[in-house]
């Protein structure tokens, strides 16, 4: 009787355990970083944030998710990213590594 009693409370604890977490849809990963960019190229941006993978989407991707450095302050209410750095950003002239987030 008693065994039963505790095969029930280890059915009730794993049944607990192994229930499905309610989880809220995820975020877009990329709207932080978005918000930043200037309105005209939010698009493009996103578009190649979800693109097929590439050795530049790798550095982008890394440059949009910590585009500043830990350390760094927390940004200004209404800053944008320069449009210059992300015209080039989206077409670059060369190989790029963005390194500023190593070590965190």
């Amino acid at each position: 009787m008693r065994s039963t009693a505790r095969v029930a409370g280890l059915e009730a604890i794993v049944a607990r355990i192994l229930r499905p977490p309610v989880v809220a849809p995820a975020a877009d990963p990329w709207a932080e970083v978005l918000a930043l960019v200037p309105a005209e190229f939010r698009d493009p941006l996103a578009e190649k944030l979800d693109g097929p993978y590439s050795a530049d989407l790798e550095a982008l991707a890394s440059w949009a998710a910590t585009p500043f450095a830990p350390w760094a302050r927390p940004t200004a209410a209404g800053l944008r990213i320069p449009a210059a750095l992300v015209a080039w950003v989206l077409d670059p002239s060369h190989r790029y590594w963005v390194g500023h987030h190593c070590g965190a």
